[in-house]
Parts: structure tokens; sequence; C-alpha cells
């Protein structure tokens, strides 16, 4: 104890006064989060069934979002004033894409992330603050939060494309599986099922998953399809879909709709790949150019440079 009576005599100061506010942040910061996780849960009276569903899915798969549900919250109708409905129905779709096992609203992601970026804040400014001056601690951890904040928003877009290039890949497989199961005796939902857990952990699988799961809730096929195509937005499912509705109008067999799109599904994609080798071969002219030259330079080099050295044309 003596010792510690000691240390603090000989500390001047502005470490003294840094030290009590890096305290009181830290204090101050696990007050407010133990008040938080302890808070009441209280179920809104109004919610219907699918709501609390929708809500406890969200605390089973996302710990930040169990913990902090006040904050998120409270901080849910300013997210809503800042971005319009147009802006919030983009960023919808493009959540219900890149976070597929997570039914996640626009203004809930966002208050989630602005609790991650303060809590990381709070964290990098009680760690500066021992070292660095306090206005400094609080501008570099402010700056931080900000970035963290920016990037998981800006993930969203690059997410969601990245799902729907995987859905595209794997679609092909998918649609003969289907024209098999069908042949074989199978019904449409049943085929969906199979498909489904075929590629689970997959976007693939994460979509047929959703159009089963409309299915199993009497929505009828066409509906389902129809959610599906508005998800993927990509040409070649929106022509699948459409023929597939086409044909449950007119009674086509099914088999020979899926088998016919896949075929054209696998003609377009080795069309797009000649496409892209000509287009590649056109942009790479300009380069092997400047290849080609360096080649003769190097070659030609040493028989060149002898003869203007020797030639007297001022390379002395």
């Amino acid at each position: 104890m003596q010792q510690i009576v000691e240390t603090i005599k000989n500390l001047d100061t502005h470490m003294l006064v840094v030290i009590a506010l890096a305290g009181s942040a830290v204090g101050l910061m696990v007050w407010t989060l133990l008040g938080i996780v302890f808070a009441r849960r209280e179920e809104p009276e109004n919610l219907d069934s699918i709501e609390r569903k929708r809500v406890q899915q969200l605390r089973e798969n996302y710990i930040t979002f169990r913990l902090f549900e006040p904050l998120v919250r409270e901080w849910e109708p300013f997210n809503s004033a800042l971005m319009a409905d147009s802006q919030q129905d983009m960023i919808a779709l493009e959540l219900n894409v890149a976070r597929a096992s997570t039914p996640w609203r626009p203004t809930e992601y966002y208050a989630v992330k602005q609790a991650e970026s303060c809590l990381l804040g709070l964290f990098i400014f009680a760690l500066l603050a021992v070292f660095l001056p306090v206005v400094i601690a609080a501008l570099v951890a402010m700056i931080v939060s900000a970035i963290m904040l920016a990037l998981a928003i800006m993930a969203i877009p690059q997410s969601a494309s990245n799902r729907r290039r995987q859905f595209k890949r794997r679609l092909p497989h998918a649609v003969d599986i289907m024209a098999l199961l069908l042949e074989a005796g199978a019904n449409f939902n049943s085929a969906i099922k199979v498909v489904a857990q075929e590629d689970r952990g997959n976007a693939l699988g994460d979509e047929f998953a959703r159009v089963k799961q409309q299915l199993d809730l009497n929505r009828s096929q066409s509906e389902a399809l129809n959610t599906l195509k508005e998800r993927v937005r990509d040409e070649d499912t929106s022509d699948l879909i459409r023929a597939i509705c086409k044909g449950i109008e007119l009674g086509t067999p099914m088999t020979t709709i899926l088998q016919t799109q896949a075929d054209q599904i696998r003609l377009k994609r080795s069309q797009w790949g000649e496409k892209a080798a000509k287009e590649a071969e056109v942009k790479m002219t300009g380069p092997n150019l400047l290849i080609m030259l360096a080649c003769i330079i190097v070659i030609m080099g040493p028989i060149l440079l002898p003869i203007l050295y020797g030639g007297g044309l001022g390379f002395e």
C-alpha cells in the first residue's frame, strides 16, 4: 500500500488528470453497458406472431442485438428520420440478400452497427487516454469509430453482389437436379426442398429455402418465385422464373421447361466467356507491345551500344 502511495505522489498533475478521466470513462462505459444489458425487455403488445418470431431470430443469431436491444430501439427512429423510404427499401433488399440468415430491418442493422462502433470508440479512448492527451485520444477514437461504421455500411452492397454471383454460378446445376427429380416423379415443392438441402449454407440453398418457407405458408408457386426474382435481380434467373410461371399457367411439363432453361443458361455463360476472352485479347494488345519493345531493347542493347560508343556520336 505504501508503495502505491509513493507511486501516486511521484506522478505529475497531468498524468493524474489523464488517469482520472480515463478511469471515469471506463467506469461510465461499464455502468452504461450493464444498464443496457440488464434492462428489462418488454415486448410491444401490437406485435404479430411473424414479427415476434423475427425479433427472436435476431436475438438468437446476433449477440450485439441481444445485449443492446433497448439501445437499438432508441436509435431506430433517428435512423428512420435520416433515410428516405426509397433508400430504406433499397437497403432492405440488399440486406435481405447479404444477410439471408438474419431478417434485419435497415434501421435495426444501422443501429446495431452504430452501437458496435461506439463500443469500439470507447475502448480505444480508454486505452489511448493513458498514453496520449485526452483530446488526441478522443479524436483518434472518433475517427476509428466512424471508419468502422462506414466500412460496415459499405460492405452491404458488396456482400449482396457476391452472394448473387454465387447464386448464379450454381443455378444451372440446381435446375438440372430439379429436372431429374421431376422426371423421377417428385412434385415441384419437393424438388425445391431437395435443392435447398443439397446447397445448404450456400447462397442458392438459402434462397431456395426461403422459397420453400413461402410455399409452406400456402403462397402460390408464382408468388414465391417472383419474390426470389426480386431479391436476386439476375437476367438468367428472371428468364427461368418467367418460363416456370408461364408453364404453370399453361400446364406445360415442368421437366421440359427446366431442361431447356438450364441449356440456355449454359449457352449464355459460354457466350459470355467467349466475349470476355475477345475483350481481354484487345485489352492486352498495349501491354504486349510494351513487353515486346522491352525484349527488343534487351536483345539489341549489347549490339547497339558498342556501335554507338565506337562511332563518335558523343556517348563517351
